[in-house]
């Protein structure tokens, strides 16, 4: 996970999983496997943008990755801190509020 152990604690505490989870909060396992941080092309973000999700069912309908990401934290209450915000600029694009 790229994430400080305290973040991915609290993560987990609210999200647990039944998989052993390792906190990589500088990929040095993807540099050491030679996984590239992805560069953001336009066709990368309109594809990005057309995938839908509804995660657990909790939305009324499947979502582009970007509006899932922004009404799932309005459900949790989420504001991002300044670690999750070290934690987008580290990892690359994925889905991430606007906040």
């Amino acid at each position: 996970m790229a994430s400080r152990a305290e973040n991915a604690r609290l993560y987990v505490r609210y999200r647990p999983t039944r998989l052993r989870l390792a906190v990589d909060p500088n990929l040095s396992i993807h540099r050491a496997y030679g996984v590239p941080k992805p560069v953001p092309t336009p066709v990368m973000m309109e594809e990005m943008a057309a995938v839908r999700i509804n995660p657990d069912g909790l939305l009324p309908a499947p979502l582009p990755l970007q509006e899932a990401a922004e009404a799932l934290s309005r459900i949790d209450g989420y504001t991002p801190t300044q670690a999750t915000r070290w934690i987008w600029s580290v990892s690359g694009p994925s889905s991430r509020p606007n906040s």
